[in-house]
């Protein structure tokens, strides 16, 4: 796994100060990495090559429309959470939760299986 963001590293190791997750992440792509930020799809073509998986294998997690345009226009699959946008401006994204407990790990791989 890893976090594709359009956040400066000093929010992200804020975080990771403060949530224990960062052992989860395998790489963390910061603006820094990136020349044109979302909804362009740079950010995470660029996470693809990272860590070595096929855009089609790739589901992301998103909050935002120009994430979910940039992680579309990559080839992802897209599970938007809504937790700062209504439902119905999230919709164009493959599936849609209010929580990490709203999806299972069976559901996710489902995701793949139709890309």
């Amino acid at each position: 796994m890893a976090i594709a963001t359009s956040g400066i590293k000093e929010n992200i190791d804020y975080m990771f100060k403060h949530l224990d997750i960062k052992h989860f992440f395998k790489d963390v792509i910061y603006s820094k990495d990136i020349q044109k930020g979302k909804p362009d799809p740079e950010i995470y073509f660029i996470t693809a090559t990272r860590l070595n998986i096929p855009v089609n294998n790739c589901v992301v997690f998103e909050d935002s429309v120009a994430g979910i345009q940039s992680a579309k226009a990559a080839g992802m699959k897209v599970i938007a959470i809504a937790t700062t946008h209504l439902p119905g401006e999230l919709k164009s994204a493959d599936n849609l939760i209010y929580d990490y407990d709203d999806i299972s790990i069976n559901e996710i791989f489902d995701l793949v299986k139709t890309s």
